[in-house]
């Protein structure tokens, strides 16, 4: 299953906005096999929890101090540790709120944007995120103050990238096998992947693959299969001039009409739509 989450849903009222939440992994937020897409740019930062993040299928480590910026047509979903609280601060902002300059700065890093906050750094943006969210939901309220707070939190996390604690992808936790069938559809997305030949690879048996496959990612084969293919297929779409038939044959899919298809259910919107509101 996968959500395709809009700024109508998010933002309702204001370009930016921001929450605490507590409690335990439950099946609504934020432990599920949900595959969440964004057409906002959003910023969460862990303060507890023990878990695995997917972003566009790479799987990073989830404990105190763990924050992560997605770009708009990124995908993600968590599987947290189901007795271990949690405790996260989320901002998502509107595509054109925060300043171009910073974006572009933040792109200049290798996506997935994952970091560890060292303590200094970790006092600092939660104070910021309860700032935040005082002027946003009293009658603070101020729309260049809100984006002034927003950009000095995206700031730090710029600096910590800058400093060196961009995170490594999570190897460890969900064992080498299932890293290997990750690696091996990053590589070969667009190509025909079939459970054969991750079989082969891995030595595990085909009847078992999927099985495997989902309990240690939440997700079916298929359907992780085909959120690599969208992600990079509406990455393609904003940021080339590519054919919607040519996207639809380099993210691996041979019929167009099927790849169009996914493509609605899962962003819900056609690819030329997606293109028109979202083209860099």
């Amino acid at each position: 299953m996968k959500i395709f989450e809009t700024k109508i849903m998010c933002m309702k009222e204001k370009e930016i906005t921001a929450n605490s939440s507590k409690g335990y992994p439950s099946k609504i937020y934020p432990n599920s096999g949900i595959e969440g897409y964004h057409d906002f740019f959003e910023f969460e930062y862990f303060t507890e929890g023990n878990g695995v993040h997917y972003i566009n299928g790479i799987p990073f480590e989830v404990k105190k101090s763990y924050a992560y910026f997605l770009l708009p047509g990124d995908s993600h979903h968590k599987i947290l540790d189901e007795e271990v609280q949690y405790n996260l601060y989320n901002l998502k902002l509107d595509v054109n709120a925060p300043d171009k300059n910073l974006i572009k700065e933040l792109k200049e890093y290798k996506s997935p944007l994952c970091i560890y906050f060292d303590d200094s750094d970790s006092e600092i943006i939660e104070n910021e995120f309860k700032f935040l969210i005082k002027v946003l939901n009293t009658k603070l309220y101020n729309q260049r103050m809100v984006k002034n707070i927003s950009e000095r939190i995206l700031n730090i996390f710029l600096c910590a990238l800058e400093n060196g604690q961009k995170a490594d992808a999570d190897t460890n936790t969900i064992g080498e096998k299932i890293w290997e069938i990750i690696k091996y559809i990053e590589n070969n997305y667009c190509k025909n992947i079939s459970l054969e030949s991750i079989a082969e690879l891995t030595e595990i048996s085909e009847n078992y693959i999927g099985t495997y496959f989902k309990k240690h990612t939440g997700l079916t084969f298929v359907n992780y299969l085909n959120s690599k293919r969208l992600s990079q297929a509406a990455t393609l779409l904003k940021e080339t001039n590519m054919s919607i038939k040519e996207i639809a044959f380099s993210v691996g899919y041979s019929s167009p009409e099927y790849f169009t298809r996914l493509f609605t259910s899962a962003f819900s919107t056609t690819p030329k739509e997606y293109r028109k509101e979202n083209k860099l």
